[in-house]
């Protein structure tokens, strides 16, 4: 299931052109405290760190019981105490739409890195390209 998702967002990052600044593969398994992360971004943006963790949920582990799911709230709750985004998909979510959950991923990762909605920014970034094809202004 986690390939499965890191090849969506791959393909989502070739076609969305965002190779200048967004990484091509998400950091996998990093442990932050006392957790292993399934997927991570983090960087320095416009409005200064972010941190994103993105997490996969197996319906046979992860929501069987209501002791696993309040295990998974209280690992959320830590990471967003330490400042991080989470972004949790189950792994419904994933085989459904595993392009729709990529591109939520690179949506969070544009408005953390710039600090402006993903249309916003990619305007900004197609003007600047448009600039860059005809040079300066006479």
């Amino acid at each position: 299931m986690e390939d499965l998702f890191q090849g969506a967002y791959e393909v989502v990052w070739m076609v969305g052109g965002y190779g200048a600044t967004l990484p091509r593969r998400l950091e996998s398994q990093q442990v932050y405290g006392p957790y292993r992360l399934d997927f991570s971004i983090q960087g320095e943006g416009e409005k200064g760190r972010y941190q994103i963790a993105i997490e996969i949920d197996g319906h046979d582990f992860h929501e069987r019981t209501k002791e696993q799911a309040s295990k998974d709230k209280e690992r959320d709750r830590y990471l967003q105490k330490h400042n991080w985004k989470v972004l949790r998909f189950s792994g419904s979510d994933i085989y459904r739409n595993c392009f729709g959950c990529a591109q939520e991923v690179i949506h969070a990762y544009v408005v953390a890195h710039t600090g402006k909605e993903i249309r916003e920014a990619a305007a900004e970034r197609h003007m600047a390209r448009l600039r860059e094809l005809l040079g300066p202004a006479p």
